[in-house]
């Protein structure tokens, strides 16, 4: 028995050579130094040193045969399996993140209506001859005479107040105030039989008694002297007034007496209302004020600190549900202009009608114009509304409304800046066909180790960003899907970038696990799932997150069933080795059997 020279060994799957040829040194050793006999039909045993020089590593086999095998399959083997696609790219823009659409409305009350100006409802003068009647006979000639009157009480009749400027009014806050007035050449006030003063009570065409005031002071001629009382919240008061009084005179009183003194001096009493509060009022309505704000929120799940509006508008339409005409003044506080100030306006609105808002928001910014950087979650109106007077008598109510409908198709931005919570992002089902054909490469083949690579290029930044891929491979033969596997990628981790300076991430899975997956050679792939990012937040348009993926046998495989070699026993040449096992590459073998059965 003799050695044998080094042979090669190469293993390719059919006509698509895997590997580049390499010399394999084959020797079989035969161990000196023992004892060898044969005895029919006793086989021998052998003792074989395989060496098998690929680089610089060295692969030694020994072992005792009983039957002739090389555990290789020879042509249809294959040692290595790759191939990659690209996942269908997520473009995730500013106009991802959108005010959504609107349909709103807001309707606001006035509220209860000031009457600052009502005209004082005055007396007139009540003279001294309406007093004394019958005075007028002694001056009858025109002449003055001396005249004493005593410390005596008149008793007048009441005296009704007209108004031209209500009809009636419900008082929710106000005070009544009294003017008294004395023209007379004689003094006005307590005397024996009112000792307390004299009493003017107001009352109200339907004689509710409104105030009763008490003048408890000496009141000279030429003097005046006032009363304020409040009013009872939640009464009526209905023009003409009433105004019931007696009159005392203060003490005996010396004067002269002419026609003149008679018709021409007196006394007065004004009643004012003032800083009167009422939440209905059939009257003369003087202007009215009241500032409203209303809004709607975003999307619950985002904030922004700002962002650029790359399309939308705001559509309010006005509804005034009062007698009166108005004009109504917006301001939109978290909507910049390009001019830099908050958008505003002012609409006239007529009595019982309607007026249309049409606010294109194309280049304006969303931001916080008093707290720059701050986040905003909402945008809001500012309203003030501004009736205008009424020449004539109008009824109206403190919860008349004023109506404005707010309608946004959508707001898509530019760009933005912000903070989002959970915010979930889609990922498109995406598949890719023909991913390799495998019509070479037998069914025994069991991959042991692959490795899987996922790469993801993300344009955007989101602080905290994850996702959910499943990838699902299936094998077909003839458009019947004959097997499938999956690989769940769960809470993977996407680092944030910038457009033009993206993140990268790689993500990859346990060999076992993508070899389970290979192992059904899949022809068609198809992948799908879900983001969701937490955290600060800048997106710019167009940014995209793209990725790719690979997979790659590790040089590595197990080939289940047995290649027969039959030769001589004495010597093994290099014709005896498969052509495609001396073709074997040494940059792809990684461990090498031989299991020989000499007969």
């Amino acid at each position: 028995m003799r050695r044998t020279p080094p042979n090669k060994l190469s293993t390719a799957t059919g006509s698509h050579r895997l590997f580049s040829p390499k010399w394999l040194m084959l020797a079989i050793l035969l161990v000196f130094g023992c004892d060898l006999s044969v005895k029919d039909p006793v086989l021998p045993t052998w003792s074989v040193e395989l060496n098998v020089p690929i680089g610089n590593e060295t692969f030694k086999l020994r072992e005792i045969v009983n039957d002739s095998t090389i555990v290789v399959q020879g042509a249809d083997s294959a040692l290595f399996l790759s191939f990659d696609g690209d996942l269908e790219s997520i473009e995730i823009s500013a106009a991802d993140f959108n005010a959504g659409a609107v349909d709103t409305t807001h309707s606001f009350e006035l509220g209860n209506l000031k009457l600052n100006n009502l005209e004082a409802l005055k007396s007139g003068q009540i003279t001294l001859g309406s007093f004394f009647p019958e005075l007028a006979n002694l001056v009858s000639g025109g002449q003055t005479i001396p005249f004493s009157i005593s410390d005596t009480t008149f008793d007048p009749a009441p005296s009704r107040l007209n108004s031209n400027d209500f009809v009636g009014f419900r008082v929710t806050d106000g005070q009544l105030r009294l003017r008294f007035t004395n023209t007379m050449p004689i003094p006005v006030g307590p005397n024996p039989s009112q000792p307390n003063g004299f009493e003017v009570s107001v009352t109200d065409s339907f004689g509710t008694e409104l105030v009763t005031f008490l003048i408890d002071e000496v009141v000279t001629t030429g003097n005046t002297v006032e009363r304020v009382a409040e009013l009872n919240s939640d009464i009526w008061i209905y023009a003409p007034l009433h105004l019931d009084f007696v009159l005392p005179i203060a003490e005996p009183t010396a004067f002269q007496l002419s026609s003149q003194t008679l018709n021409e001096s007196g006394v007065e009493l004004d009643v004012v209302l003032e800083q009167m509060e009422v939440d209905e009022a059939i009257a003369r309505i003087e202007q009215q004020e009241t500032t409203e704000r209303g809004g709607f929120q975003l999307d619950d799940r985002a904030s922004l600190s700002e962002a650029v509006i790359e399309s939308g508008r705001i559509q309010l339409d006005f509804l005034n549900q009062t007698n009166v005409d108005m004009q109504l003044e917006y301001r939109m506080p978290n909507i910049i202009t390009t001019s830099g100030l908050p958008y505003s306006g002012v609409m006239d609105v007529p009595q019982n009608g309607t007026a249309l808002l049409d606010v294109p928001l194309n280049n304006m910014r969303l931001a916080n114009p008093d707290n720059p950087g701050e986040y905003i979650d909402s945008i809001f109106t500012e309203y003030r509304i501004i009736t205008d007077p009424t020449a004539n008598i109008v009824h109206l109510r403190a919860t008349d409304k004023v109506s404005i409908g707010v309608q946004i198709d959508s707001i898509i931005f530019q760009s933005m800046r912000g903070y989002l919570e959970n915010q979930v992002f889609e990922i498109e089902p995406y598949e890719e066909t023909d991913v390799m054909d495998y019509e070479d490469i037998p069914d025994n083949i069991r991959l042991e180790n692959v490795n899987f690579m996922l790469k993801l290029s993300n344009e955007f930044y989101i602080e905290d960003m994850t996702f959910d891929l499943t990838i699902v491979g299936y094998h077909e033969k003839n458009g019947v899907v004959t097997d499938s596997a999956r690989l769940e990628l769960v809470n993977q981790q996407i680092e944030p970038g910038y457009p033009g300076n993206p993140g990268i991430s790689y993500i990859s899975v346990p060999g076992d696990v993508a070899a389970d997956f290979l192992n059904v050679l899949p022809t068609r792939i198809r992948t799908y799932g879900q983001a969701v990012g937490n955290g600060a937040v800048e997106i710019n348009q167009n940014s995209l997150i793209t990725g790719n993926y690979s997979f790659s046998t590790p040089f590595r495989l197990r080939i289940e069933g047995d290649a027969l070699y039959t030769g001589d026993v004495n010597e093994l040449t290099d014709d005896d080795i498969d052509q495609d096992i001396r073709d074997a590459s040494d940059e792809n073998l990684e461990q090498a059997e031989l299991s020989l059965n000499v007969l």
